[in-house]
């Protein structure tokens, strides 16, 4: 297993957005790490996150119109990012629609090290998402049909703060890296 630098964990730890971490290196990449808001957004445990593929989110529902983009960005070396709304299942059982950013963390050498990803649940701002699993739910946001805009700004904040997260945790990572290897000081 891939060690984890110790400014990208304790960044992790330390953030209140939910988060993962998966070995780039692995075949099926595993993840190796999530912190306390991933555990609380989806009820399980790090004993039964660690060394699975966050594919074991989705339960069955396996085609999605999100997965499509995610399933691009792994696979092209050259896309940096991938950002989609997706259907996962808490341990419960309820599924919830994540906003789902996959980054890319490379090392000095801009070989990727890890897929880094944030999540963050927009099920109340993407009821459509949702329309098969819930009926109920969607009713309740059409009869207020008004949060539209409100909605696309929250989103839009969602954005820039992934942005962030992502950019702090890849100057972590290369930070301790060059630490390692003494080109600091």
């Amino acid at each position: 297993m891939t060690d984890i630098p110790d400014s990208l964990r304790d960044y992790m730890q330390s953030s209140h957005l939910a988060m993962s971490l998966a070995d780039a290196g692995e075949g099926d990449m595993p993840l190796i790490a999530a912190n306390d808001g991933f555990r609380k957004l989806t009820g399980y445990a790090d004993s039964e996150i660690v060394g699975r593929n966050c594919r074991f989110l989705q339960h069955d529902l396996r085609e999605q119109p999100g997965l499509d983009a995610i399933r691009l960005m792994i696979a092209d070396q050259g896309r940096e990012t991938s950002r989609s709304m997706i259907i996962n299942f808490r341990k419960d059982g309820t599924p919830f629609v994540n906003l789902l950013t996959l980054t890319r963390l490379r090392d000095a050498t801009k070989k990727t090290r890890f897929m880094f990803a944030s999540q963050y649940d927009v099920t109340h701002t993407a009821p459509r998402e949702l329309a098969h699993y819930d009926d109920r739910l969607v009713a309740a946001f059409r009869s207020d049909f008004g949060e539209r805009e409100s909605n696309q700004f929250l989103i839009g904040s969602i954005h820039a703060i992934t942005d962030a997260a992502v950019t702090i945790a890849q100057a972590r990572m290369l930070l301790e890296e060059a630490d390692r290897a003494g080109s600091l000081y």
